[in-house]
């Protein structure tokens, strides 16, 4: 991407600072929702509040694609549009289902934020669109969608059809953010055009007088940031008295570095990085949440503290999840009735006598850490579909 195309690409997210604003406390509030700080009621009056900016939001888009690509912006405004519906449709379903417990509406939902998601990581992956275009009405339907997973389909965390598509979405937004930067970077460059040439002169009298051929530096160092808002120059002539010509240049050059470093970062906070780096950060560690969740719902029995949330989340970034739940799993009681209870909410499906009585001689012969090997070894199926909803729900939790 050019200079030209970055900046066009900054100016028209300026153009709309509320709107990318209202996307940054969108992906803030979902964070305390999906961490339990706040509830359905408040997070659903934030997505009603951002749809009201949903113009604006397709419209510097469609300004972004104009920027970067040479495509019909009629087609991408209404499919981006049928996206976003589809994933309004998605935020209905689940209020609904909240409010009736019609677990129809449920699998609504989950189906909605699914498609929209699938089908808008599909644009990027075919090169339909280019991903700068994209990338801010995929991070509001990325969260919606994870808003829907944390309600309606919390098994979905121990599933690769469900994890799968998040972390392909983390990806595209992470990507699009570094390919920006990148751009912007390289626009911010330093320019060094000096050259050295000669130049026939008159020695002075006390050196004996005549003419010699001298070495000239013609120093030529500039910056321009991408709007011409900060600037930098040092052009001149410099003779052999006037010291060393690299000295002279690296001395420009480091002068220029510190009006860089101001003008590269006011054009770094125009792109607005920040916004795409936060909801990528939201999302990966909602995936952690979850698993966090799921660990104390299934061993435990019960919802995981703030503080069980945060280690959980802390070792996690460092280990497998096998040796962070191992954790969760030493105050577990097993017993045969218990094992066989736990097998059927891990695997989903029901144990019988023989193999309740095999996981027993296993917690007794080899300690819990087998036995949760086992268990996790027969946890949700990958070919479980994440949408799936079990036929006894009989409303939300």
């Amino acid at each position: 991407m050019g200079a030209a195309a970055i900046l066009a690409v900054i100016e028209a997210i300026g153009k709309v600072v509320g709107a990318i604003k209202g996307i940054y406390d969108f992906v803030k509030f979902a964070d305390d929702f999906i961490n339990g700080r706040s509830d359905w009621d408040q997070v659903r009056a934030v997505i009603s509040s951002q749809i009201v900016n949903r113009n604006q939001i397709l419209q510097v888009s469609a300004e972004i694609l104009d920027a970067v690509a040479q495509l019909d912006r009629r087609i991408f405004l209404a499919n981006m549009a049928d996206k976003l519906g589809d994933s309004d449709q998605a935020v209905l379903a689940l209020d609904t289902w909240k409010r009736t417990g019609n677990a129809n509406q449920s699998a609504i939902a989950l189906n909605e934020s699914a498609g929209a998601l699938s089908d808008v990581l599909r644009y990027s992956s075919t090169n339909a669109y280019p991903n700068e275009s994209l990338v801010f009405p995929l991070i509001e339907i990325l969260v919606t969608r994870l808003v829907i997973l944390k309600e309606a389909d919390p098994e979905f965390v121990r599933s690769s059809i469900g994890r799968q598509p998040i972390l392909d979405t983390i990806q595209v937004i992470n990507s699009t953010a570094d390919r920006m930067e990148a751009a912007i970077r390289d626009a911010n460059a330093i320019r060094d055009n000096s050259s050295i040439g000669t130049r026939v002169r008159q020695r002075p009298p006390e050196e004996g007088g005549g003419r010699e051929v001298v070495r000239v530096l013609r120093l030529d160092v500039s910056y321009r940031n991408l709007d011409g808002s900060v600037t930098f120059e040092r052009r001149g002539e410099f003779e052999p008295e006037d010291g060393n010509p690299n000295d002279i240049i690296n001395q420009a050059k480091a002068d220029a570095a510190g009006v860089r470093q101001r003008g590269l970062a006011q054009d770094l906070e125009r792109a607005r990085l920040t916004v795409l780096r936060d909801a990528a950060n939201v999302a990966e560690r909602s995936l952690l949440v979850a698993e966090a969740r799921w660990v104390t719902n299934k061993f435990l029995r019960r919802e995981p503290t703030d503080l069980e949330i945060a280690y959980f989340v802390a070792r996690r970034q460092r280990v497998a999840f096998e040796e962070v739940a191992v954790t969760f799993f030493e105050g577990v009681e097993l017993d045969r009735d218990s094992l066989r209870t736990l097998a059927k909410e891990v695997s989903g499906r029901p144990i019988d006598h023989e193999t309740a009585e095999s996981l027993e001689t296993v917690a007794e012969s080899f300690g819990k850490r087998a036995v949760l090997t086992m268990l996790l070894g027969a946890g949700v199926s990958d070919d479980q579909p994440d949408d799936a909803v079990d036929a006894e729900r009989s409303g939300p939790s």
